[in-house]
């Protein structure tokens, strides 16, 4: 986030995007040996996007996940919409790390995308939460949409589909993916998205672990 409000103004003038997705990718600039390497002017930039682009702005995390003092301050300076995207998709960290030879140690960066989902619950009725990273299928879509996700990404899996399956298999696949949402909402006595949102669930695991700590904390 660290173009200022010129170059984002001249992005919309020339594509005509429905939406802006602006990046906040701090591990991923420092990874690369062309990085970027000052971060001072993210704040101001972003309060300018979200006064003066004329088109819905959505802030985006690249497969770190999103801390929940990011979507506060993010707020305050306008933002209304962010995409969380956790670790457990594509690791930018990864691609870099393959890119440089280097620190391979650092390939598993970041918080699931289910946990930094289930600590942005204060925010889901203040700011939209898009879900991305690790993604894969039906049911992953409806734990998302359980948890206050208003749309969810998973463009690993399609990329996938598209590379081992024809076009009219993939669309084919995608509507039965349709149809399993339906019968998993139905499983739950669920008409709509907002009646999963009222869904009761358990936590186990590392998930709960990492919840507990967030309390504590």
């Amino acid at each position: 986030m660290d173009k200022p409000i010129e170059l984002g103004l001249q992005t919309v003038e020339e594509m005509h995007p429905l939406l802006l997705q602006v990046h906040v990718n701090v591990m991923q600039e420092l990874l690369m040996p062309e990085g970027e390497r000052k971060f001072r002017c993210w704040q101001s930039h972003l309060a300018d996007y979200s006064k003066q682009i004329p088109i819905p702005i959505v802030l985006k995390e690249v497969g770190f996940g999103m801390d929940v003092k990011t979507i506060e301050r993010a707020y305050e300076l306008g933002v209304r919409t962010v995409d969380l995207s956790g670790r457990g998709g594509t690791s930018f960290a990864y691609i870099e790390n393959r890119r440089s030879g280097q620190r391979d140690y650092l390939n598993q960066w970041g918080q699931s995308t289910m946990q930094v989902l289930l600590n942005a619950q204060d925010w889901k009725d203040k700011v939209e939460l898009l879900v991305s990273g690790g993604v894969r299928n039906p049911l992953d879509m409806i734990k998302c949409l359980v948890f206050g996700a208003k749309a969810v990404g998973l463009s690993r899996t399609i990329l996938e589909l598209i590379e081992n399956y024809t076009v009219e298999e993939v669309i084919g696949i995608v509507q039965g993916w349709k149809d399993d949402l339906r019968l998993i909402m139905c499983a739950l006595n669920c008409a709509t998205i907002p009646d999963l949102q009222k869904v009761d669930y358990l936590l186990y695991g590392k998930l709960k672990e990492a919840k507990d700590q967030m309390k504590k904390a």
